[in-house]
């Protein structure tokens, strides 16, 4: 909010009780607040804190010195950002008469070769990439439509409460879909209140709904969470203070992410994958769909330090394209902090395998450091009927997600050959409910 000009370094902040009585006064600094009973920087939760008052909405009773809460200041900031980072659907316009990608889904390149287009959607593939035999003419419409039912998202399904919008699971093997799949394959019999193809679909998708926006502890008072990009209103009384907090934690997460990254713009479209990514911006485009990504942040204090982003695929394989730590805060163990508590979330929403892209050389890093290996030939073709982003000239590397114990393991994402021989049983410092 200070690097966005809504509030100023060293203004004056109070937190006032539900009387409208300020109890507490203190100093906005770039750490926090400064507080003016024991001269302390802290968070904003620490500040309420510091109050006596039990109230538990630090955003709506903190005000700054222009009679605005520290929710309107978020939500003013909100506004700020370039309109691109404030879009939940990127509607792209194809060229008349070709409304296909110029992009392989499979392999993401486009090397002057046919393609095979799918009649369902926006789809195009190598030949050679499917698998597929020659066979004669040019159009393979059953073959392109399994694909596209495996694939697609439609823009329908993002308005369904359905487990769709973060996991886009359909049961092509046992005829059983989601609205917008039975939509889209032309089935006359869906059931139109069936919003998840399985229980253990559905379970899933409930766990996760728990998992996001919760904070959880880690050691040295650092803490993690899972969060999503929500639409927003510009009435502050009626937008849930967790909704803007998520969002404003969204944009800083861009912003780090921006310091590590080159931006990555889509050749046929270009949008910027990465800000799709981080915003989980849908698309009509069903490669540029990004609507089913949350974000990891690793955070000390209200400082958010280290970011990933990650999507599941088929309730097995979870892909992880990007993940970031802070400038300051570099070749400090920090990621490896963030990777711990995201492992153990995978486990707990049962997820097999974590995928990432890899830089080739970095591939030993991942695989010393994080338990990683190279995918192998029935994992590509897994993969290949999964919608992922995929990175060219990149080397994709797998990890096995240990089983959900009940317990948090801090251990979980380090290989056993890293671990402390000294250490005689894991530290236990959360019980999931």
């Amino acid at each position: 909010m200070i690097q966005m000009g809504t509030i100023k370094e060293n203004e004056k902040v109070q937190y006032v009780d539900n009387k409208g009585k300020c109890v507490l006064y203190g100093e906005v600094t770039y750490d926090g607040i400064l507080c003016g009973s024991c001269n302390k920087d802290m968070s904003i939760s620490e500040f309420e804190a510091h109050s006596r008052i039990n109230a538990s909405d630090p955003l709506r009773n903190i005000y700054v010195e222009k009679g605005n809460s520290l929710l309107q200041c978020m939500i003013e900031t909100w506004n700020k950002q370039d309109e691109s980072a404030r879009e939940d659907f990127h509607i792209f316009a194809p060229r008349e008469g070709d409304h296909w990608d110029d992009v392989c889904a499979v392999c993401g390149t486009d090397d002057g070769n046919l393609f095979i287009c799918c009649e369902s959607c926006t789809l195009t593939f190598h030949k050679s990439c499917l698998d597929m035999e020659p066979v004669s003419g040019t159009v393979l419409t059953a073959v392109a439509n399994s694909v596209a039912r495996m694939l697609q998202i439609k823009w329908t399904a993002l308005k369904d409460f359905s487990c769709l919008s973060f996991l886009n699971v359909v049961c092509v093997a046992k005829d059983v879909y989601h609205k917008s799949c039975g939509e889209a394959s032309g089935g006359d019999d869906f059931n139109s209140e069936q919003a998840f193809c399985d229980k253990k679909c559905k379970e899933i998708f409930e766990r996760l709904q728990l998992l996001l926006g919760v904070q959880h502890k880690l050691d040295d008072n650092y803490t993690w969470r899972f969060i999503r990009r929500a639409a927003i209103g510009s009435n502050a009384l009626q937008i849930e203070p967790h909704v803007i907090e998520c969002n404003s934690k969204l944009a800083v997460a861009m912003s780090i992410m921006n310091d590590c990254f080159k931006p990555f713009a889509d050749s046929r479209s270009g949008i910027n994958m990465m800000n799709s990514v981080v915003y989980n911006r849908g698309s009509n485009f069903a490669r540029l769909n990004c609507s089913r990504f949350f974000t990891a942040i690793l955070e000390s204090g209200d400082e958010v330090i280290s970011v990933a982003n990650l999507r599941i695929h088929e309730k097995k394989v979870a892909e992880m394209p990007y993940v970031a730590t802070g400038p300051l805060y570099m070749n400090q163990g920090m990621w490896r902090r963030l990777m711990k508590g995201i492992v153990w979330a995978l486990g707990y929403l049962e997820v097999e395998t974590l995928v990432i892209p890899a830089v080739p050389h970095l591939e030993n890093f991942w695989c010393a450091s994080f338990g990683f290996e190279r995918v192998d030939e029935n994992d590509e073709k897994v993969m290949k009927k999964m919608n992922m982003l995929v990175f060219p000239h990149s080397v994709v590397l797998k990890k096995t997600i240990p089983k959900y114990t009940g317990f948090y393991d801090p251990d979980a994402a380090v290989p056993q050959h890293q671990k402390s021989k000294s250490r005689s049983k894991s530290k236990r410092v959360r019980r999931a409910n």
